[in-house]
């Protein structure tokens, strides 16, 4: 796992001051006067999940929703067709100035779904299509047929659906809610012979017949027992870039604390058992990383009592360092969802807005031990001037304040106008003089490392230095080892954490 920060912003200039150098004939020449933090040191994409705890520790905090997940696949309303005959025998009808009741059918219907045992549903759409003959077709019977469906009651006027037919057409079933018992509900038709004036002449065997189909059905919720079923939700693949090289990059870090946790939260009112068939880190050239989760999988999720209502369900990575050390650029998971697992009745319900959603959040507090961390930034020089002033000699004038519990080398490269590399300032046996801050064994900063003097430079570098045109600083750390174990202790990086850098050229002059 790496960790590249790199500063975004230029140390000040105006602020760069030497006032501890005296020496005469000498001249000073003041070069850098700031501070380097982390908090600096993050580019804005990186800054946007870096946060700082009460206690000031730097801690990366990443959220990625998974797509919303739903179980309604299981469930569709079947479409239902029902046929009835009012068998009528030969009779003569006398004239009547009312309506007469004839005769009635009263009849269940059942869905016929399974292992589903639905109570009621609240239909967002739907319809009921009819249509009435009446044989033999030269029969003169002026008739109707009433349509009472004491189960399905409107939402609107809270009244049960009671319909006149004769011929054909539908009844918008969009606003009513049906009550059944086991998928079944009551259907009562009344056959009805208008008033007339005139007797009416029936013959033997005739019918009139209905014809009803519901169809269409589509729920806002249902309730019942939703039957033992599983079904397989959709494959996933989320971006996890933030974590294969755009923070992780080149650094070794190993971190003490680090946690990662997938919550579910529930909107079915069902008991769900949620079996992460497939549930890994993927990247390129390597192979996937398995996700190890606390409850093992599968886990049985909270669900809600109420309608409307949700449940969460947070479970724990347990193998978070080792996904973290993998730096992966992709999460891929598949799941299967089990309802009622193992049980034969139940009261559940499901809204059809009713999803299981999947987040993932990582906190990675930037507390461990660390090596091949970079700092750097580029200043502009220009010390021409001070190639033709009778300069025999120069050092560097080095002061540093070092509050990262971080050992490490500093260095100076020199660039021309092009930022081409001329050459470097120190060599590679005056490099080694960033001292790591000490802490304590809970990681807290107990003393500043510090280091104050004088650098003499070759006059090969002096000449390059007349050359350059920027100077870029470049300190690489790592954890500071303990002197008799030579181990490096974990260590806690905090927001207010920096390293101040004085330096300047001491000029000499030829008396």
């Amino acid at each position: 796992m790496g960790l590249t920060l790199l500063c975004v912003s230029c140390l000040d200039k105006s602020e760069y001051e030497i006032d501890s150098v005296s020496w005469n004939p000498s001249v000073a020449l003041p070069l850098v006067n700031g501070q380097l933090k982390i908090t600096d040191l993050l580019n804005d994409d990186d800054s946007l999940h870096f946060k700082t705890d009460s206690e000031g520790l730097l801690y990366i905090e990443y959220d990625q929703d998974l797509e919303s997940q739903d179980i309604r696949k299981l469930f569709s309303i079947p479409s239902k067709a029902v046929a009835k005959s009012f068998i009528l025998p030969g009779a003569v009808v006398p004239p009547h100035n009312n309506d007469i009741r004839s005769d009635s059918i009263v009849s269940v219907v059942d869905f016929g779904m399974s292992p589903e045992k639905l109570d009621e549903i609240a239909l967002s759409a739907g319809a009921v299509s009819f249509s009435t003959s009446l044989l033999p077709q030269s029969s003169q019977l002026n008739y109707e047929v009433y349509l009472v469906h004491s189960g399905f009651k409107s939402r609107t006027t809270g009244k049960t659906l009671n319909a006149v037919v004769n011929g054909s057409g539908n009844i918008d079933l969009s606003d009513y809610t049906l009550s059944l018992n086991d998928n079944k509900f009551d259907l009562k038709l009344v056959l009805v012979f208008k008033k007339t004036a005139t007797s009416t002449t029936i013959a033997p065997a005739t019918s009139v017949n209905v014809q009803l189909d519901f169809k269409n059905f589509q729920f806002i919720y249902i309730k019942g027992f939703l039957g033992d079923q599983v079904t397989s939700l959709d494959a996933q693949t989320v971006d996890m870039g933030i974590f294969d090289g755009s923070i992780f990059d080149q650094a070794e870090i190993s971190l003490a604390n680090p946690k990662a946790t997938i919550t579910v939260v529930n909107g079915n009112g069902v008991p769900v058992s949620a079996d992460f068939v497939k549930l890994e880190a993927r990247k390129d050239g390597a192979d996937p990383l398995k996700v190890i989760l606390n409850p093992n999988n599968p886990v049985d999720l909270n669900y809600p009592t109420v309608l409307g209502e949700t449940k969460s369900t947070t479970v724990t990575v347990t193998n978070v360092k080792q996904l973290l050390d993998y730096a992966p650029s992709q999460l891929f998971y598949q799941a299967d969802a089990r309802i009622n697992s193992g049980l034969t009745s139940g009261n559940n319900f499901l809204l059809d807005t009713s999803q299981l959603k999947v987040s993932l959040h990582v906190e990675v507090p930037l507390w461990g031990s660390a090596s091949g961390i970079v700092l750097q930034d580029t200043l502009d020089v220009d010390l021409s001037s001070a190639e033709d002033s009778g300069v025999t000699g120069a050092s560097l004038k080095l002061k540093l304040s070092n509050e990262f519990p971080l050992d490490g080398d500093i260095q100076f490269v020199l660039t021309d106008e092009n930022f081409t590399p001329i050459t470097t300032l120190l060599t590679e046996d005056q490099m080694h003089v960033i001292q790591g801050s000490t802490v304590n064994a809970a990681g807290e900063l107990q003393s500043v490392g510090t280091f104050d003097d004088l650098i003499q430079l070759s006059s090969d570098k002096i000449q390059n230095l007349f050359k350059a045109k920027h100077l870029i600083l470049v300190a690489a750390l790592q954890t500071s080892r303990d002197t008799q174990t030579g181990t490096a202790p974990d260590v806690k990086f905090k927001a207010d954490y920096s390293l101040a850098i004085e330096a300047g050229m001491i000029w000499h002059h030829s008396t």
